[in-house]
């Protein structure tokens, strides 16, 4: 049957694959892995290897191979074997569609390389059925496919049967241990030959070697081989360490497994896959997301978030390298790229004696070397080489720029130098898009941002405007450039400076997008700030007013106009089928699923800030809070402790005190979602208005003066029902005042430092009228406070 259809679609399979043109993304193609390389014009879609330029910076791309002849069964049977030719052209089109041909728009290089990958476990465990072609798949295969995903990965293929005969084969000697002998060469420890073993048993030498029950069993069954080789090559194999690893599929892998089954059936409809296709639609009954949750797969363990103390220690030692120990490794850094490799012998000793004398208190002694030698021993006890010193510095201002622009860490990787720009006071971050590569993003930054960028750009050797602006990150080291990854980079700043990681963790456990809730942090937390001098110093000129539009108002209304936008759109599409605006669509689907999961970022602070007012004992909770606004946040966690005492008797009875706090927060974080208390600017007191309705807003003080300025011929206009609060007309005295105001300690230090100011002013006032009126200004300011107190003390 397989000989016969394969005569009748031969012909018709390479028409098919015709009908495509190789994208331009294809930068080269070679017929063979070992084949020649293919450019421009040579380049062939019938090869079955094409490389992609993937974008590794915007100043570095590499190479991302995509194979099509991958072995797929048992003995080494490849995808591009004959009889599989009908497989060879649907994984190219999975591929193609995936570089935005058919409609579609581009996917990321690495979405692709697991799309093929998928496809050959699909293929092998079709095959391991004695099946071989998709359109032969019925949907009693597809729910055995769906048993297997229950299991372990290697569970698919009959691996133990094929390791019997290849193991028969040894002992009957139709092969020898010497072919799974690999003699040790430089820098590679591994002596057994896995590739070979692989390609026997039709799977990779990823599965194979990362799966710790094959490795065992293999093991076993090697050890009882009598052979020379066969003590030296088990010992290969056995892993000695504790590290876990995990056989069988987390969600997230489920999903994208299936995924596949989705998008054959997608590409079957629409005619573009008229061979290979599927006969029948898997999710006709269920979802994607439902059959998901019908497996029951294991979930995926997500990077924890960092609490506002990890991102504050985080933050003080990045400032503590930036701005103190910057300037000594940048100068060290010049000094060292000034001499040739052949000169510098001569200066080691003046080198490392003078930048000891000018080494700030604190600061690491540096190495004369951008490395240190394994067998300097001495140096690497009480010395850092200046590669590192200057990866830690590059680090550092990572730290900062990300924490105060909400990016993620491939974003920050990719800043160019002429990232700032500047609109009167206020300065503005130019970020680059990672997800789409379309637009640029202005986020408004800190002073200290600024000055983060301009030790980077130092690092980097420019300085001042330049007409072509050149990598932020991209710095030089003698001849070659200093590799830096921000992640990995992440965990070294943290372990180099004995930062303690987060309470009930023994190491830090990064993920560099964990501080794009620092903005967020800072807005909901940064009165906490004002006693940590090398951060306060340096946010002392920022207007949080502008971290508040940013994170309150502009995301969300990018993300309302983009809705609106679509809706309109898509009306459009279904009628004229438009391709331009097909690509538009998904472009703009993409930034809204990034905008959500920021707004989402945020709100997660929110509602954690809430909580920790609420909960807070000592100087940061509501029990030492002043404010005409104590009584209804008193009257709130009153409610929240009685529903949280109700929780713990409905559900479990227990009543010990951590699953009685445990419960505390979790009824604090769901209250949050209908409750505000809003950080006022300048730091000078906490607004619990309600903005989603609830709360007459025009009593709010704030409200009230706004009215009260507006233009007398606008006075006699109805002003219509308050939608937010107006925090351009908040203050100290309107706050203290207010019925929805709450003073915290750190919001009292702030307002007793502009008491302070004001009394001050009292003795140097010009003349007697203008002293007067400062002390009515300061007695009104006193008699504001003493009244939030009398009403906290009466909640």
């Amino acid at each position: 049957m397989t000989d016969s259809w394969l005569m009748n679609h031969e012909t018709d399979i390479e028409k098919m694959l015709n009908r495509f043109t190789l994208p331009d993304v294809v930068y080269v193609t070679k017929a063979t892995e070992d084949g020649p390389l293919c450019y421009g014009k040579d380049r062939s879609i019938h090869h079955s290897h094409w490389a992609v330029q993937s974008h590794i910076g915007r100043h570095r791309t590499r190479l991302v191979w995509f194979s099509f002849d991958n072995v797929v069964a048992s003995g080494g049977v490849r995808m591009d074997a004959p009889h599989l030719r009908s497989d060879y052209l649907v994984k190219k089109i999975l591929i193609l569609v995936g570089l935005g041909a058919g409609e579609s728009r581009m996917f990321s290089v690495k979405v692709l390389q697991i799309r093929g990958q998928f496809y050959d476990r699909l293929v092998r465990w079709r095959l391991s059925l004695g099946i071989e072609r998709n359109d032969l798949l019925r949907k009693e295969h597809y729910d055995a496919y769906l048993e297997t995903l229950k299991g372990n990965s290697l569970g698919a293929l009959p691996i133990n049967e094929r390791l019997d005969q290849v193991l028969s084969d040894l002992y009957s000697g139709k092969r020898t241990l010497d072919e799974f002998y690999r003699p040790a060469e430089k820098n590679k420890k591994q002596l057994f030959n896995w590739e070979l073993l692989a390609d026997l048993l039709g799977t990779t030498k990823l599965a194979l070697s990362t799966s710790r029950p094959f490795v065992i069993e293999l093991a076993d069954r090697l050890s009882s081989l009598e052979h020379p080789l066969t003590e030296r090559i088990v010992n290969s194999i056995i892993r000695t360490d504790d590290i876990k690893t995990r056989d069988d599929y987390s969600e997230a892998s489920v999903e994208k497994l299936l995924n596949l089954w989705r998008l054959i059936h997608r590409l079957t409809v629409s005619g573009l896959l008229p061979v290979g296709g599927l006969s029948f639609n898997p999710f006709e009954k269920l979802t994607l997301k439902q059959t998901v949750r019908s497996l029951n797969p294991r979930l995926i363990e997500r990077t924890g978030t960092l609490a506002p103390e990890d991102i504050i220690r985080l933050l003080q030692t990045a400032c503590k390298w930036a701005f103190e120990y910057g300037e000594y490794i940048l100068e060290a850094a010049g000094t060292r790229r000034g001499f040739k490799h052949k000169y510098w012998a001569a200066h080691k000793k003046n080198f490392t004696s003078h930048f000891d004398k000018i080494r700030p208190e604190g600061a690491p002694r540096l190495h004369h070397g951008w490395t240190i030698s394994v067998f300097d021993t001495e140096s690497k006890s009480d010395r850092i080489s200046l590669g590192d010193a200057v990866k830690h510095l590059m680090t550092a201002c990572a730290i900062i720029i990300a924490s105060f622009s909400a990016r993620r860490g491939g974003e920050i990787s990719m800043l160019m130098s002429d990232c700032i720009s500047q609109v009167g006071a206020l300065y503005y971050l130019n970020v680059h898009i990672l997800k789409t590569l379309q637009r640029t993003e202005i986020v408004p930054v800190p002073q200290m941002v600024v000055a983060a960028v301009d030790i980077l750009k130092a690092a980097s050797g420019e300085s001042g405007a330049s007409d072509k602006p050149s990598p932020l990150f991209h710095v030089m080291r003698q001849d070659t450039s200093l590799y830096f990854e921000f992640t990995a980079n992440l965990k070294a700043f943290a372990a180099y400076n004995e930062i303690p990681p987060p309470e009930g963790e023994t190491e830090w456990n990064f993920s560099s997008h964990q501080l794009r809730r620092g903005a967020a942090i800072y807005y909901y937390y940064g009165n906490d700030w004002g006693q940590l001098d090398n951060v306060a110093h340096l946010l002392r000129h920022f207007d949080p007013e502008m971290t508040r539009i940013y994170l309150t108002e502009a995301i969300s209304g990018a993300i309302g106009q983009l809705e609106d936008e679509l809706r309109a759109r898509s009306e459009v599409v279904k009628i004229t089928k438009n391709k331009e605006l097909k690509a538009w669509i998904a472009t703009i689907e993409e930034e809204l699923g990034n905008l959500r999961g920021m707004k989402a970022e945020f709100d997660e602070v929110r509602v954690e800030a809430y909580a920790y007012r609420m909960l807070a004992k000592g100087k940061h909770g509501l029990d030492e809070a002043i404010g005409h606004g104590v009584k209804r946040l008193k009257m709130d966690r009153e409610a929240m402790i009685e529903a949280a005492a109700a929780d713990i008797r409905i559900k479990s009875g227990a009543n010990d005190e951590e699953t009685y706090r445990e419960a505390l927060h979790v009824r604090a974080k769901r209250q949050a979602a209908n409750r505000f208390l809003e950080p006022v600017p300048e730091g000078v007191a906490h607004c619990t208005a309600n903005l989603n309705g609830g709360d007459d807003l025009s009593l709010a003080e704030c409200n009230k003066l706004a009215a009260a300025g507006r233009s007398p011929w606008k006075s006699d206009q109805p002003e219509g029902r308050n939608a937010k609060v107006n925090l351009a007309f908040s203050g100290a005295y309107p706050c203290l005042t207010c019925i929805y105001g709450v003073i915290f300690r750190s919001n009292q230090r702030a307002i007793k430092e502009k008491m302070a100011a004001v009394k001050a002013t009292i003795e140097t006032a010009p003349h007697e009228v203008a002293a007067s009126a400062r002390q009515a200004q300061y007695d009104q300011m006193m008699a504001a406070y003493q009244a939030a107190e009398l009403a906290a003390r009466r909640a």
